[in-house]
């Protein structure tokens, strides 16, 4: 199972996955905009009613980033929506997840007309592999700046979500998801570095499996935009981070 924000909704390629692992069901629930908090409520929810094998996480420290939209989300048409689907009341008590739903819903109802790309369909799995058509991504987006003002204290969502996990015995791989190579410069390497070193020495101390996909550089024919990946870029740092796993 599969729980972050876009990082892991588009960047975790679920061809990589069912690959890797054919005899094991696999479902992505990322969903764009999600922050660590949120990571961790839909956690908890996931947590009172199942018990998966492992958790894959994918993150840029966007995910830490110092604010969220969720207070003012109207989630009634949501949850309206989803009164047929019971597989998802467990959640809607949770009012963090109700931010969940509906950008869950409104990512389904509205990004298949998104101008900046050409096609954000699901898979089968639940991710949605990014096509970019050739180029025809939005520039603006592609340049965007790759820092963000990160929440020292969201590191400690990140510690009890692996707290929860080691408690129930699940495995947990959190995967740093790149930057494209065009963008990268000393100083985004040291910011890099930095919370590199947070987010690892919180997934040790559980004995969590880390993987830092920056120790590499990744071409820009790869994203889509700035720091999300296309559907070869995903498969291919996937590739990378499972190789990394199984060599270790």
């Amino acid at each position: 199972m599969a729980l972050g924000s876009s990082m892991t909704l588009s960047n975790l390629s679920s061809q990589c996955i069912t690959e890797l692992f054919p005899n094991k069901k696999f479902i992505n629930l990322g969903c764009i905009g999600l922050l660590i908090k949120e990571d961790l409520s839909l956690l908890k929810a996931i947590l009172s009613a199942y018990h998966p094998e492992k958790i894959i996480m994918c993150g840029y420290p966007i995910d830490f980033r110092m604010h969220s939209n969720q207070e003012l989300i109207n989630t009634r048409e949501g949850i309206k929506y989803l009164e047929c689907k019971s597989i998802f009341w467990p959640y809607i008590q949770h009012r963090q997840l109700k931010f969940y739903l509906w950008k869950t819903i409104s990512n389904r109802l509205l990004t298949p007309r998104a101008p900046e790309y050409v096609s954000l369909k699901y898979d089968e799995c639940g991710g949605i592999p990014l096509i970019d058509g050739g180029g025809e991504a939005n520039l603006g987006r592609f340049s965007k700046n790759p820092f963000f003002e990160i929440d020292t204290t969201a590191y400690a969502y990140l510690d009890e979500i692996c707290k929860s996990l080691a408690d129930e015995d699940i495995a947990f791989t959190y995967i740093h998801t790149p930057v494209r190579k065009g963008l990268m410069t000393d100083s985004l390497k040291q910011y890099l570095k930095g919370h590199s070193q947070k987010t690892e020495a919180i997934m040790s101390r559980y004995n969590m499996q880390y993987i830092n996909t920056n120790d590499t550089l990744w071409d820009d024919s790869l994203f889509i935009d700035y720091i999300h990946l296309n559907q070869q870029g995903a498969k291919l740092v996937s590739e990378y981070a499972f190789g990394s796993i199984f060599n270790s």
